[in-house]
């Protein structure tokens, strides 16, 4: 029994058959999903720099203005930001300081800001409800 023999040994005694195929099912989507994130914000980033979803919505949109040649773009107000394309370098650093981000552990701050604090509204939400008191400060006479 676990009991008698230590936890260790009943482990011991197992074959790591099994071990590795779930190791496989765990850790096996990481690579492509973190392919796909890299990717993904890769384009949004780059199409930003680039000034492609930058435009002024406020002028008229035109065709001259989406393909890039009517309209400025409001590009200036993005750090970073670049007039027309950029260079064959600008792009493989911008993906590898995405790749970076992405793989030197960014998903601890995503647990530290993102799944803490909604665990914990959710426990608030399931214990109090939606129910709170809305107090109003007097007025300055």
């Amino acid at each position: 029994t676990i009991a008698a023999r230590g936890v260790l040994t009943s482990l011991g005694a197992q074959s790591f058959g099994g071990l590795k195929w779930a190791m496989c099912a765990i850790f096996g989507p990481i690579p492509p999903i973190g392919m796909l994130m890299t990717a993904t914000t890769y384009i949004v980033v780059r199409d930003v720099l680039e000034g492609c979803l930058t435009y002024d919505s406020s002028s008229s949109i035109t065709e001259g203005a989406r393909s890039g040649s009517g309209s400025s773009p409001t590009m200036p107000d993005v750090q970073g930001a670049v007039v027309g394309r950029m260079s064959l370098f600008r792009r493989i650093r911008l993906f590898l300081m995405i790749q970076t981000d992405y793989f030197s552990l960014a998903h601890i701050t995503l647990v530290a800001y993102g799944l803490i604090p909604i665990v914990l509204a959710t426990w608030s939400l399931i214990r109090n409800g939606t129910h709170f008191e809305y107090i109003v400060a007097a007025k300055p006479s």
